[in-house]
């Protein structure tokens, strides 16, 4: 959670605390990351050995293929859902300066559902999440997400809890403002 609290901080508003980071699956950049990590490291690694006096290039090389990796790894982590005491962020990252959010507060939220389709999809443990507001007119969708079951109880969880402090409090006004409303009509 440290990280989250440090990476996310500006999402946050006043008093609002991350309880959860809802991340896509990992096997969502594989492929990619493989591709990097052969491109970018593995060939400049055969450079230097091959041809040592070629070390400046490949460690140049080298270095640009660390850096992709860093950016792909950064990308996974930053498309995120959060669930905080208040609602859901929705946080996409799209690069250093294209990165965009979205809040569903939990007293909004009409439905949270899950969807798992197909063999990879079951045995690796990921699937669609999605979360209906009330007039919304479509829902939030985080596809590839890691165990979209376990997600949506989470999310559940949160929400009954900001509920019953929701309730409470507005019971506490509502009672404040009828005993107000009382002595009032009796003075």
């Amino acid at each position: 959670m440290f990280f989250a609290n440090v990476f996310f901080n500006g999402l946050l508003e006043k008093g609002e605390k991350i309880q959860y980071v809802l991340h896509r699956h990992p096997v969502l950049i594989y492929k990619k990351m493989l591709k990097v990590m052969f491109a970018g490291l593995l060939l400049p690694s055969l450079l230097f050995i091959l041809f040592p006096v070629m070390k400046w290039g490949a460690f140049v090389w080298a270095f640009l293929g660390a850096l992709k990796i860093a950016y792909l790894c950064m990308d996974w982590y930053f498309d995120a859902w959060l669930v905080t005491n208040q609602g859901v962020i929705v946080s996409e990252w799209g690069g250093f300066f294209n990165r965009s959010s979205s809040r569903i507060e939990f007293h909004t939220i009409e439905e949270v559902s899950y969807t798992v389709q197909g063999f990879w999809a079951t045995v690796l443990r990921f699937g669609t999440l999605s979360i209906a507001s009330f007039g919304g007119s479509h829902a939030t969708t985080l596809k590839y997400a890691i165990r979209p079951k376990k997600m949506t109880r989470i999310i559940m969880k949160h929400q009954s809890k900001f509920m019953q402090k929701k309730t409470l409090k507005d019971h506490s006004a509502l009672k404040t403002m009828i005993s107000e409303m009382i002595q009032y009509t009796h003075k």
